[in-house]
């Protein structure tokens, strides 16, 4: 078990704060204490973290068999669903989060099937819900239309 400090200004502390939300998601964390100081030069928030050292990878035990969607697609839809992929990763890059949490490969699979990537359809999907697509739906078929 390792700690890590951050301390975050009151006031502009986007930079700081993302910084922080990053190291957490990419690490499995333990605990985390706050503590809110004011002090002659400024007031701010001191973060103590606790967390495992490496990275927050699945933690999982059971395996889970993969499927082999090249295998499964044809030609055509198999070159959507690599496009779809590649943006799913770059958002999840971005954002610092896995991608699987953008979309898993089977929503990735039903957007293939879409006549048309748009929000209204991409909203249809099983398992595709209001919050993913305000987080990252506007951004993702952004990118699909490129």
């Amino acid at each position: 078990m390792q700690i890590k400090l951050f301390t975050i200004p009151a006031f502009d502390s986007e930079a700081p704060t993302e910084e922080m939300n990053k190291f957490i998601r990419s690490h499995r964390v333990l605990e985390i204490k706050q503590e809110f100081v004011s002090a002659e030069n400024g007031a701010y928030w001191c973060f103590s973290i606790k967390y495992i050292s490496g990275e927050n990878k699945n933690y999982y035990s059971g395996k889970k068999e993969k499927t082999d969607y090249r295998k499964i697609l044809d030609e055509k839809t198999f070159l959507i669903f690599e496009k779809l992929r590649a943006i799913r990763k770059e958002i999840a890059q971005n954002d610092a989060v896995p991608a699987y949490s953008v979309f898993i490969d089977k929503e990735l699979v039903e957007i293939t099937k879409l006549k048309e990537i748009t929000i209204e359809n991409i909203q249809k999907i099983k398992g595709i819900g209001e919050k993913k697509v305000e987080k990252y739906g506007k951004l993702f078929v952004e990118k699909y239309n490129k």
